[in-house]
């Protein structure tokens, strides 16, 4: 016991310890609520001494009040109930002057409301009360922020966190991240780009801080190069995209679905962004848009995944830089991702794409030498679209001891 009291942080003792920890086990609202009936049960001072202990333990009360219905969430409960449940509890806890706790409880009621009942009319009007009743304090403004942006008022939404930056080190530090992050979001969702960039990075360096998330943080710098690449930035923004493909390689995607998702979107940003820059895109515009590559997961481990090599995806991004026509350093950085072969119709593109820049550039010299590769790269592929079915033809694969270019004269008496 006295070894466990010397590593508590300041303000924790062993009961409060112990009660975080029943507290954190619990997976259902009705036995939270059956807790905070017991609670009401004890002398004011003592239950007061063992909250404040376990708030010191879990560094913020929220911890334990969203665990219980985060947990029927992801179970696929009706969600009704609960909201029943922390109706009483608020209730219960209105006379006991612990206004964090019960502002804590209020925006679980909004966060059930809007997230899993799709009620933002009656969630705003619940984190709105309780603004009113305890003041403009980050937490509640986080959470009136996040029901405005889901009724796709972004920009008033931004302004909201905007307002409340410097007060949001008050928060826990991993809500700190999440509210710096959702302010960004919502502000590249309202065109605001300097003031997403600014609070994207913030959100990192939070969680940079902490020395751990790094999925998150994956995520994060995928939201940032989407918000680059739409202000314009092109060349940053494939700067960072190309951070994230080398940030996944760290990462094992079966470990949890937080990795699956940073594996998946660093991606799916680069077939984003071939999409942008494709003089006749074949396909709709991939439906990614940022905050989705820094959207939380579960720490489950996810269903198994068949994830593309990311090598073809670093070519794929070498191919973005050439269409978009600027100097990324993204060439070199692929070369060092590469194996020993490619996929055949991925370098016809790149070659294509090369032989096009040199035109429009009036590069002719370059154009002319682009020419023969070009051509050689064609005639392999319609080889293999001719032997291969389905899936195959597209990711036909040669090794790079055969893909050198053919001759002029064997290209010309082959009719090429």
């Amino acid at each position: 016991m006295e070894s466990l009291a010397q590593g508590l942080p300041a303000g924790a003792d062993i009961p409060g310890l112990l009660l975080a920890s029943v507290f954190m086990r619990m997976r259902a609202s009705e036995h939270l609520c059956e807790m905070i009936d017991a609670l009401a049960e004890i002398e004011a001072n003592e239950r007061s001494a063992l909250l404040g202990s376990v708030e010191a333990v879990l560094q913020d009360l929220g911890t334990f009040i969203h665990n219980a219905w985060a947990n029927e969430q992801v179970k696929g409960k009706d969600l009704r109930p609960a909201l029943g449940f922390y109706d009483r509890m608020r209730a219960r806890v209105a006379d006991w002057g612990m206004p964090n706790l019960e502002s804590e409880l209020a925006i679980a009621q909004s966060v059930i409301l809007d997230e899993c009942l799709e009620d933002q009319t009656k969630a705003l009007t619940v984190v709105d009360a309780a603004i009113e009743k305890f003041g403009r304090r980050p937490a509640l403004i986080r959470q009136k922020s996040k029901v405005l942006r889901h009724q796709g008022l972004n920009d008033a939404a931004a302004s909201l966190l905007i307002e409340i930056e410097d007060d949001i080190v008050h928060l826990a530090p991993f809500d700190q991240g999440l509210a710096l992050r959702d302010g960004g979001v919502a502000a590249a969702n309202a065109k605001r780009h300097d003031d997403a960039l600014r609070l994207l990075r913030k959100a990192d360096a939070v969680f940079a801080a902490k020395g751990s998330h790094e999925a998150l943080r994956i995520g994060l710098t995928i939201d940032e190069a989407m918000v680059l690449w739409d202000q314009g930035q092109r060349a940053f923004a494939l700067r960072r995209a190309g951070d994230a493909l080398e940030a996944v390689e760290q990462i094992d995607p079966s470990a949890s679905r937080q990795n699956l998702r940073a594996h998946r979107m660093a991606r799916a940003v680069v077939g984003l962004f071939i999409h942008n820059v494709e003089v006749f895109p074949r396909e709709p515009r991939p439906a990614i848009t940022p905050g989705m590559g820094s959207q939380l997961e579960s720490s489950e481990p996810p269903d198994p995944a068949d994830l593309k090599a990311l090598a073809d995806n670093w070519r794929i991004l070498e191919m973005v830089e050439v269409e978009a026509g600027v100097e990324a350093g993204i060439a070199k950085r692929s070369a060092a991702k590469q194996g020993a072969s490619r996929v055949l119709s991925i370098e016809t593109n790149l070659a294509k794409a090369h032989f096009a820049r040199s035109l429009q550039a009036k590069d002719i010299g370059g154009a002319v030498r682009a020419i023969v590769p070009t051509m050689s790269f064609f005639k392999r592929l319609r080889g293999v679209l001719e032997s291969k079915q389905g899936a195959e033809r597209g990711l036909a694969r040669a090794d790079v001891s055969v893909l050198s270019p053919f001759g002029v004269e064997e290209l010309r008496s082959s009719g090429w």
